[in-house]
């Protein structure tokens, strides 16, 4: 009850100044224990913030100070319970620590440094198309048999107009049999160099002769 009692005196005490706007950068808004937010500070941080968000807080000045200074206070109570010496909690820290780090890093060594022009990565593509290119993908079915005269008689039940899938799932003695023939996805390289020059050369929904 006392903790609730000190942060509601701290809000009125602060709320002249916040919904007025009047008061000089020095003017203390806030004092707990040793650590004060004075007027400039409070304007900092303000500024500190993305565009989209300080247009939402300017006019709710007031309620973003509240939140201060209920932040300071938990974050206090935190500190007074030791839950910064937990090891979950170091763990969580240090990885905030890193990526701060690295963010900071890549901001001074990076982004303030490396300045590219839409001129240059329109000159960068021209001279590298092939970086950009999308492999050509397939995707095929096979009936896989052991003699000449089964292929035959499947090509003939085919072009009776009888299933592909049903047909694989039936005779072939593949592996993909029970996927109705279907190999999947692959680009060039990736399968026998005599299948694959007949699937390249297949128009969608065509099937070949006999491979072997």
């Amino acid at each position: 009850m006392r903790r609730a009692i000190a942060i509601y005196s701290i809000i009125i005490l602060i709320s002249g100044y916040v919904t007025s706007g009047c008061g000089k950068k020095g003017d203390v808004l806030v004092k707990i224990d040793k650590t004060v937010i004075t007027a400039g500070d409070f304007e900092k941080r303000i500024a500190a913030l993305p565009p989209r968000y300080q247009e939402v807080i300017k006019p709710n000045k007031r309620k973003f100070l509240d939140e201060l200074i209920v932040d300071e206070l938990l974050y206090r109570e935190a500190l007074r319970q030791n839950l910064h010496k937990e090891k979950d909690v170091k763990a969580v820290i240090e990885q905030a620590r890193k990526k701060i780090l690295i963010s900071k890093l890549l901001k001074e060594k990076i982004d303030d440094i490396a300045f590219i022009t839409d001129e240059d990565l329109e000159e960068y593509y021209k001279t590298h198309q092939d970086e950009f290119k999308t492999p050509e993908i397939l995707r095929a079915s096979h009936i896989l048999v052991k003699t000449e005269s089964q292929i035959k008689d499947i090509l003939l039940e085919l072009a009776n107009g009888r299933n592909f899938e049903d047909l694989a799932r039936a005779r072939s003695i593949g592996p993909t049999a029970q996927k109705g023939g279907d190999i999947g996805y692959f680009t060039s390289g990736q399968l026998d160099p005599d299948i694959e020059k007949v699937c390249f050369q297949l128009k969608e929904g065509e099937i070949i002769d006999i491979v072997k």
